[in-house]
């Protein structure tokens, strides 16, 4: 797939000074105070985070942003990414209506919050978790933060990757929920969807790690009309990584434990010459096709990441059973799987056509299984 602008899943926050004081190791302004580019930054009470004026590399651009105080050159959030000062100075202030407000060397805002209720005394104060505008994500998911997705709006909450590494403006990748029938988290060039995880089944996404061998737990909901992703720490964590140093190479990467593909019980490699020389982007067909009520069955996979949702039809009122005889009486239906793992199984999602996606995880308790309709002949 190529390599992706980095889309770090972390956290931020940010305050200001202003004409009237000079604070330099606060960790919050008030309505009389505000912070310059060339006056000071705002360090959260525990020393984790910092917010301040910066310039990355190779720009002579100013942003607003934050970042861990141990690590300098990591920014978690930016708040005018998309409109730089250009000039030398640059002021955060908090208005009259109690949003906190940038403005350039001219006085002119160049960006602000959008809060909807006027505070009786606004303060803003840039906290541990680096949370202070967790309405305005950029590239970066911390701890509590979160990605949403409204039903009724179709308004989204999400990441963008920077454009590049000097300029933090929007960049062409985007991590964000897909609501295709069920939940899915992907990361999408323009609409082109470059990855994704398995839908939610009611307990977590098997197509990313789970609560038993990650440093974090996945909490995925619906609150006041609004799908939401976010996680939290796990206490006590560890996890293994095993990686490769490839040829021409200098930086080790991630490999998982079982990188290789192979086709599914029944069918066969489109292109073996292509196979044989590890591209197998042409995917697998049927060895034997499908005749309609022509004594078909089913293969169990267990512990998998469900297909895409291409083709599919979703009842969450079905049982397992009621899904395996409806898939059956379907001719065009190929796979059938629970779509709620969560407590007693339920939910029925049936698939047409290719199945695209599949990934078997065989070190890992995914609790989710689909079963795929073959002829007599490849059951044996």
């Amino acid at each position: 797939m190529g390599m992706l602008p980095s889309l770090l899943i972390l956290s931020s926050l940010v305050s200001f000074l202003m004409l009237f004081k000079l604070i330099t190791a606060a960790d919050s302004i008030t309505l009389n105070q505000s912070l310059s580019t060339d006056a000071g930054t705002l360090t959260s009470l525990g020393e984790r985070f910092k917010l301040g004026f910066f310039s990355p590399p190779n720009s002579k651009n100013r942003y607003l942003g934050i970042w861990y105080k141990s690590t300098p050159s990591k920014f978690v959030w930016v708040a005018n990414r998309n409109n730089p000062l250009t000039g030398l100075y640059g002021n955060l202030t908090i208005s009259n209506n109690g949003n906190f407000v940038l403005l350039n060397q001219n006085g002119s805002s160049i960006w602000s919050s959008n809060i909807s209720r006027i505070p009786k005394s606004p303060v803003v104060q840039l906290l541990d978790s680096g949370n202070l505008s967790f309405d305005y994500p950029s590239d970066t998911l911390l701890t509590d933060m979160k990605i949403s997705w409204n039903i009724n709006t179709g308004s989204e909450r999400y990441l963008t990757s920077w454009k590049s590494t000097d300029d933090p403006s929007t960049g062409n990748f985007s991590y964000k929920i897909d609501m295709k029938g069920l939940p899915q988290l992907v990361v999408v060039m323009g609409s082109i969807i470059k990855f994704r995880t398995e839908q939610w089944n009611g307990v977590r996404f098997s197509g990313l790690p789970g609560p038993a061998n990650s440093a974090f737990r996945q909490i995925m909901g619906v609150k006041e009309d609004e799908w939401y992703y976010k996680f939290e720490p796990n206490k006590n964590s560890g996890s293994v990584q095993r990686l490769v140093l490839n040829a021409e190479s200098t930086e080790w990467a991630i490999i998982n434990s079982h990188p290789i593909c192979m086709c599914l019980q029944g069918f066969t490699p489109r292109s073996r010459e292509e196979w044989e020389v590890f591209n197998t982007t042409s995917g697998c067909m049927r060895r034997t096709p499908l005749v309609c009520h022509g004594g078909e069955r089913f293969s169990q996979l267990q512990e998998v990441k469900l297909p895409d949702m291409l083709e599919f039809s979703l009842n969450k009122s079905m049982n397992l059973e009621e899904c395996r005889v409806k898939c059956l009486m379907k001719c065009s239906c190929t796979t059938y799987a629970n779509s709620d793992i969560s407590g007693v199984a339920s939910g029925c999602i049936m698939w047409f056509g290719d199945l695209v996606d599949i990934t078997e995880f065989i070190d890992e308790d995914s609790e989710q299984d689909i079963y795929i309709k073959l002829p007599p002949s490849e059951l044996g």
